[in-house]
């Protein structure tokens, strides 16, 4: 919609039929095109070689990867992003510099809580390293660091008796690894640990009922 109101022209490429008429509708301004985005002939009959940007965000991995690699063979000049969800994939992607730019949107949005943090220390169990104040003061993110005496190392977080109100937004490993924690994961000694909580919390054991 940005790209749009400053004068962009867009080309939306998908399989869906149905998705194809959703966007239509949403974005009338926009070219939605039904077909496949890994068609290398589709692409360069939709002006690939004259394109600025190409964004590769469809629901799989590997399908972006394996765009995002095409085009950037084809398109010199093309500023190329590909959504991977996959840690594994986005390490080795950006590794070996083979995409222009590579978005996570697990570790983007762990990442941004880290951006609206600042320091305020607390002596008990555990430590509040970081806090942040959002949505008029309602709601807090902080970041705990877990000492090796924490009760809550070694649990899976679905065993843990949450209060209402909190989020585990994410967990900082020691090797500086964001993960986005479902019920199977655990918080180790060491890591940092990212809460967002409508309530007042002064030690990682609060979050608990």
């Amino acid at each position: 919609m940005q790209l749009i109101e400053m004068g962009m022209t867009v080309k939306i490429i998908d399989q869906s039929s149905e998705r194809c008429t959703h966007m239509s509708e949403l974005l009338p301004k926009a070219l939605v095109i039904n077909g496949d985005g890994t068609d290398s002939e589709l692409l360069r009959e939709e002006g690939l070689d004259q394109t600025d940007g190409f964004v590769a965000i469809t629901g799989m991995d590997e399908a972006n990867i394996l765009m995002a690699l095409s085009v950037a063979k084809q398109c010199k000049n093309c500023k190329v992003v590909a959504k991977i969800n996959r840690q594994p994939l986005v390490d080795l992607v950006s590794t070996e510099g083979m995409i222009g730019s590579v978005v996570s949107t697990g570790s983007v949005t762990a990442e941004l809580i880290l951006q609206y943090v600042r320091a305020m220390q607390n002596a008990s169990g555990s430590q509040v390293k970081t806090l942040h104040r959002l949505i008029g003061g309602t709601v807090e993110a902080l970041e705990f660091g877990i000492r090796p005496d924490s009760p809550l190392i070694g649990v899976p977080l679905r065993d843990l008796d949450l209060r209402p109100g909190i989020l585990l937004a994410g967990i900082v490993r020691q090797n500086g690894k964001i993960v986005i924690p479902s019920g199977a994961d655990a918080i180790n000694a060491g890591d940092d640990v990212i809460v967002v909580t409508t309530s007042t919390l002064r030690d990682i054991r609060d979050i608990l009922q």
